[in-house]
């Protein structure tokens, strides 16, 4: 049997294991469930949505991501820039997803588009990008 991976928790699982601490928001809520009652309760938030994707070959796909990196509602130059280098360090870790030696579902990252700004209604700071990853099922 062929099982492709939850991809949704993998790279949620990815981007949350490898944020760098000592920023203003590490600790931020990452999740694949956009929840307006969860993000109004947080400052810094990473938004992913599996938007599919399809087989490349028997045991691997190609599996689309629309990533929405979320910061405070603030009107300071300085949240708003801390809010594009977390999107910029989501794009970064997500572009380096595939490392030799090491237990995950990604056999890399073939394509990134972002981060953007993106027009916010609520008053948050918001960045957008895509990537595309290709996963790796597993055989049982």
């Amino acid at each position: 049997m062929i099982l492709f991976p939850n991809v949704n928790m993998a790279v949620c699982d990815w981007i949350r294991d490898n944020l760098p601490s000592g920023e203003k928001w590490s600790g931020a809520l990452v999740t694949p469930t956009w929840s307006d009652q969860e993000l109004a309760k947080v400052d810094w938030a990473v938004v992913v949505r599996n938007d599919g994707g399809q087989d490349s070959s028997v045991i691997s796909q190609n599996v689309s991501l629309g990533v929405t990196c979320m910061g405070p509602r603030c009107d300071t130059e300085d949240d708003e820039i801390a809010c594009e280098r977390l999107a910029q360090t989501v794009a970064a870790i997500i572009r380096d997803c595939a490392r030799p030696g090491d237990v995950n579902p990604f056999a890399g990252c073939t394509d990134m588009n972002g981060p953007y700004p993106i027009p916010s209604e609520n008053g948050r700071p918001a960045y957008y990008l895509t990537a595309d990853v290709e996963v790796v099922a597993t055989v049982s």
